[in-house]
């Protein structure tokens, strides 16, 4: 969204996404209309072709701008299909190569706080706007968060950064941003608009976002604060560990 807000790209948002009101294209109506779509999800042929067709739609929808997707870590196994290994890379990534598209990864500096962001999205069910500590359901707020809980997500986390980072190790059209150095007070920061403006080929401007990340004083919303980032780090440190 901030990429778009401040280029003129056309934004389809996430396009994996089962509310299909969150985007003007949604994969899920382009599968409906397939010839055949089941097919489409299981055959490695289908699943390949429908990939281009579809980023074909996007191109087409666009009318002369450079489309924009947002495609979460835990998205890409939409299009997987039978008799692919789970860390294969997915054939729509294939496809955005072969298209010579341009990868924008933003991560995460602190998991611990990305993982009780999760969480608190979870049980409150709000995604896609502001929140402040008071919108933190009173089940969560100020109680600890449960430990085998936090541990699966920060290996969920980490193991599939890792694989994307994989996917993309020797692809040219790739820019990692970090999540808290590309924003300040809910603007896009000089430097990302400069790096993510030379990566696409167009000036993008430092425009106020209408959506911002969270206001959640995390510390004060969970009380074991200290232990879920104790584990983070550990996760981190364990996954980070060559073989």
């Amino acid at each position: 969204m901030a990429l778009a807000a401040g280029s003129g790209l056309k934004d389809f948002g996430e396009i994996f996404h089962d509310d299909r009101t969150m985007t003007s294209l949604p994969f899920l109506d382009f599968l409906e209309r397939w010839r055949d779509p089941l097919l489409a999800v299981l055959d490695w042929s289908e699943c390949s072709e429908i990939s281009h067709a579809y980023l074909r739609h996007l191109s087409f929808s666009s009318y002369g701008q450079q489309p924009l997707i947002d495609i979460k870590h835990n998205a890409w196994g939409v299009l997987r299909p039978l008799w692919q290994f789970p860390h294969d890379e997915p054939l729509l990534m294939t496809a955005l190569k072969e298209s010579q598209s341009t990868f924008i990864q933003l991560k995460r500096e602190n998991l611990a706080d990305q993982v009780i962001s999760y969480i608190i999205a979870m049980q409150s069910g709000i995604w896609h706007s502001r929140i402040t500590t008071a919108d933190v359901p009173d089940k969560l707020m100020g109680k600890p968060l449960e430990t085998r809980l936090v541990k699966r997500l920060c290996g969920l986390f980490v193991r599939a950064e890792a694989l994307t980072d994989e996917f993309l190790s020797d692809y040219p059209h790739r820019v990692t941003l970090s999540y808290e150095q590309a924003f300040a007070d809910g603007v896009l920061s000089p430097e990302a608009a400069n790096r993510l403006g030379g990566a696409i080929g167009q000036e993008v401007h430092c425009v106020t976002l209408p959506l911002r990340p969270n206001a959640v004083a995390k510390r004060e919303a969970i009380s074991n604060y200290d232990e879920v980032c104790e584990i983070a780090a550990s996760v981190t440190s364990v996954n980070s560990t060559p073989i």
